[in-house]
């Protein structure tokens, strides 16, 4: 049996964590027009490729990412070396596994899409929404599970402390 008042109290705060993020996030993402930035770019680089051309030819991606219409002009997004490898494709210096997480994302908007006769353009930023929050979701999980684990070697009030001060002290708000 589990108490009740605990657990409405312990999902409030982790509801208005994520509704909090989220209000951050979506207001970057109207005022800047990106869903995805910083690091992030290199990451989507994987999901859109493996998504959309289904192999790690990132050249449509990088050409949109390079001349990228902002709000206020044209911005190239990808900071990296892009040359081409010795197997004839271009470079990608991050990691894969975030853009692997972001993949089901990407195919839910697609999907979704697709179901109510609005296709969108592969290179739409609503695709850059679905990663954003799936870091969202994570993090706030991420944060969940740590705070349970830390309760079982410190009092609740030092457990809510530390996960409250990771959440306002780190790049949470900058995940994607």
């Amino acid at each position: 049996m589990y108490n009740k008042t605990v657990l409405d109290v312990t999902m409030r705060k982790f509801l208005l964590l994520f509704f909090l993020s989220l209000g951050i996030y979506l207001m970057h993402f109207w005022i800047t027009g990106q869903g995805i930035y910083g690091d992030g770019n290199g990451y989507y680089s994987y999901a859109h490729a493996l998504y959309f051309e289904r192999r790690l030819d990132f050249t449509p991606i990088y050409n949109h990412l390079s001349n990228f219409q902002g709000r206020h002009g044209t911005i190239n997004r990808v900071g990296w070396n892009t040359e081409q490898t010795m197997t004839g494709l271009r470079n990608n210096l991050w990691t894969v596994g975030t853009g692997l997480f972001w993949i089901p994302s990407l195919a839910l908007i697609h999907t979704t899409s697709m179901l109510l006769g609005t296709p969108i353009s592969k290179f739409s930023s609503l695709y850059e929404l679905g990663p954003g929050v799936t870091g969202i979701i994570l993090g706030i999980l991420g944060l969940y599970f740590s705070e349970k684990y830390l309760k079982l070697f410190f009092e609740k009030k030092v457990s809510e402390l530390v996960i409250v001060t990771l959440f306002f002290t780190t790049n949470f708000f900058y995940r994607v």
